[in-house]
């Protein structure tokens, strides 16, 4: 087995490596922990629940006296308030005067139905004011508020608590998009608060995608920090919790392809963030949110929701860094998928109309774009081939003795002039894109609810069988294109495997032809469709590539009669030593070196 063939393990073991780390499923968190995020989510849900229209329930006398000023408010009746735009309906309950229902219109669950990403089963928005009323501690969801003015896509709702004193909560929504404008005014209450309102907001994130191992596996509590950090709740060590010591721009509770986030132009304190995943049934992810925002920052906070899509374009105008809740891969690739891939794909989203279409459009000008380093592939595989007879000598003079058989191909490839590496540095320039598509493909909302050919939807995997069992590491599915992905990767490496390869190496090559293959079609069996797809399209393409190049471009008469003429000018010593060469003679030399050595030190036990 040359150094070629024992690179290219190292990059597919490299490959694993970092699907283990990266992509794969969270371990279970123990039972006590969600169960505790459960409760507290539901206390909160349960605590400010009322019928719209209904009266609230009648406080004791002695409850509003310790209230002070804010019993005038804690008593009234629940309505609702509807905003709308384009993109967005909004639903306000004027007890607590906070968002109850966010619905995104032009998006639908995977069944079918509305696509929410705030209701009252799921969220629990509140303001807690702490103040120096004997009750201490007023819960904003315990004070009704009137609605001082409304129009389709702006409210105003208002609670006066007397004496000049109130709290004013004030949305705007533009025609569309995604932002609801958010203002509050509690300046009038300086003289009662204590500390700084504290802003909370539990919510559990609901199954909108068909796929709920990889909306769990996507699903993080996501925050900006003022000094301009993104940082984000390990989606794969829950349940997490954080406390920044810095102040917070901006917090978004994310699933896989949408986020409901919170965001201020000033800073918010104190900040505390949990999660806690969710196992069974068809929940994602359980988070909550606590910060605390200065009085006197309130007024100028300019304070603003975000309901809607992790869509890069769409992310990115919506205040600074907000961009980063779409995941574009680590940080080395990250910059391939923003400057090469985003731009190439939003450019065939013009021309092309089908996504699955478009995928095939994708990888032609990829491969069309790396065909040189492709090219150099081939060519360094047909110079190896034309060494096989030379090679194979060589097995059968020193076969059982792997030192002398590893010197004497060096000197070998000395004697040609071929360097085994080169057609390394090609399969490495390509990496990156690998590992780049490997994480645009699961991102990208694009491809939810689009079918192509059999597929029903390319951002989930497509399923041509529902098993009733589940194979560990595979699933309870068997995905068509996978398979189709497998088939051809086996196709493609049956063309590159050289043939003088025996199976008396460290890897037996039949590994490298069907064990890989098997290994991917396993990783890759619950992976988006989009991704198999591109995959299959890509070692299509690599077989014809390789046939063409065989054909057409590469000469092997031509190739044998080069290295021919390189053995005979080795021989004349009138050839200059590439680099790889020299590294080859020292090589060389420090094996013989330690070899010396040891001879002398069995002589010496002798």
């Amino acid at each position: 087995m040359d150094r070629n063939q024992i690179i290219g393990l190292v990059l597919i073991f490299l490959i694993l490596g970092a699907y283990a780390i990266w992509f794969a499923p969270e371990g279970d968190p123990t039972k006590t922990e969600v169960d505790k995020a459960k409760t507290e989510i539901k206390a909160a849900q349960t605590s400010t629940k009322q019928t719209l229209g209904e009266q609230a329930p009648v406080l004791d006398s002695a409850t509003l006296q310790k209230a002070g000023s804010f019993a005038a408010v804690m008593k009234g009746t629940a309505q609702e308030l509807v905003l709308e735009n384009k993109d967005l309906k909004i639903k306000l309950n004027t007890r607590g005067g906070l968002v109850a229902y966010a619905e995104l219109k032009d998006f639908k669950r995977f069944d079918g139905g509305a696509l929410t990403l705030i209701n009252q089963t799921n969220s629990q928005m509140n303001w807690l004011l702490d103040t120096k009323t004997t009750l201490g501690k007023i819960n904003l969801n315990q004070v009704y508020f009137t609605i001082k003015s409304s129009t389709p896509r702006a409210a105003v709702l208002r609670a006066d608590l007397g004496n000049g004193q109130f709290i004013e909560q004030s949305y705007t929504l533009k025609e569309n998009g995604f932002v609801l404008g958010y203002n509050l005014d509690m300046n009038s209450l300086k003289d009662i608060l204590i500390n700084a309102p504290e802003f909370t907001w539990k919510d559990e994130l609901i199954k909108n995608d068909f796929d709920v191992a990889q909306s769990r596996q996507h699903s993080a509590l996501n925050y900006y920090d003022t000094e301009e950090e993104f940082e984000q709740l390990d989606p794969t060590s829950d349940p997490d919790e954080e406390k920044p010591e810095l102040g917070v721009k901006w917090f978004a509770m994310k699933d896989r392809f949408f986020n409901a986030a919170f965001i201020t132009e000033k800073k918010m304190q104190a900040a505390h963030f949990t999660a806690a995943p969710q196992t069974e049934g068809d929940g994602i992810k359980m988070l909550s949110a606590s910060v605390k925002i200065p009085l006197e920052d309130l007024a100028g906070a300019n304070l603003k929701f975000y309901f809607g899509p992790n869509d890069y374009a769409i992310n990115e105008t919506v205040t600074a860094g907000f961009e980063k809740n779409v995941y574009l891969g680590w940080a080395p690739v990250a910059p391939i998928n923003r400057l090469v891939i985003m731009p190439l794909f939003n450019f065939l989203e013009k021309i092309v109309s089908s996504y699955g279409l478009l995928i095939i459009v994708l990888v032609l000008i990829v491969r069309l774009l790396m065909f040189p380093l492709s090219y150099k592939q081939f060519e360094s595989a047909a110079y190896m081939k034309a060494l096989a007879p030379e090679l194979e000598a060589l097995k059968k003079v020193h076969g059982d003795d792997a030192t002398k058989l590893q010197q004497e191909q060096m000197q070998l490839y000395s004697k040609f002039g071929v360097n085994p590496l080169s057609g390394c540095f090609p399969m490495l320039l390509q990496m990156p894109i690998f590992f780049a598509l490997f994480s645009f493909f699961p991102s990208a909302i694009q491809f939810r609810g689009e079918s192509f050919l059999w597929v029903t939807d390319l951002a989930t995997y497509d399923s041509i069988l529902d098993l009733p069992f589940t194979i560990p590491f595979y699933g309870a599915h068997i995905s068509l294109l996978t398979i189709l992905m497998t088939a051809s990767q086996i196709g493609l490496s049956m063309m590159t495997t050289q043939p003088n390869m025996s199976a008396q190496q460290p890897i037996n090559p039949k590994v490298m032809m069907y064990g890989f293959p098997l290994m991917f079609m396993f990783i890759l069996n619950s992976f988006p469709s989009a991704l198999a797809l591109y995959y299959c399209i890509s070692n299509f393409i690599s077989i014809l590539q390789s046939v063409m190049v065989r054909k057409f471009m590469v000469d092997e008469k031509k190739i044998r009669r080069k290295l021919d003429a390189n053995s005979e000018r080795h021989a004349k010593g009138d050839v200059k030593k590439s680099k790889f060469q020299e590294l080859m003679e020292q090589n060389l030399r420090m094996q013989d070196a330690m070899q010396q050595e040891q001879r002398k030190n069995i002589k010496k036990r002798n």
